[in-house]
């Protein structure tokens, strides 16, 4: 499963402190928090403010796309699982059912 920029953001960010970090980069702690609370990006400029601050480039904190193969493992784990309704819910998604 692919992780979220404030994932990637914590395990860079090491001991420092959320707090700290915003400051270190310029950026509203109350904001900061709010977006993350919210699982949302930062802006642009404040993204890449909180890589600088993180000595990495921005790249290295947004979210990757998953990989075909692991996200069709996925599905696959997940509908080996899956109740009959969730089956049939399925292949009317797909057309096939």
């Amino acid at each position: 499963m692919d992780r979220g920029f404030w994932d990637n953001v914590d395990s860079l960010r090491g001991s420092t402190s959320l707090r700290n970090l915003c400051a270190d980069a310029g950026i509203n702690y109350r904001t900061a928090i709010d977006q993350r609370f919210r699982n949302r990006l930062p802006s642009a400029e404040a993204a890449a403010r909180i890589a600088s601050a993180l000595s990495t480039d921005l790249a290295a904190l947004l979210p990757q796309p998953e990989a075909q193969d692991e996200r069709r493992a996925r599905l696959s784990r997940a509908i080996a699982t899956a109740d009959e309704e969730d089956i049939i819910l399925i292949e009317r998604m797909l057309g096939i059912g």
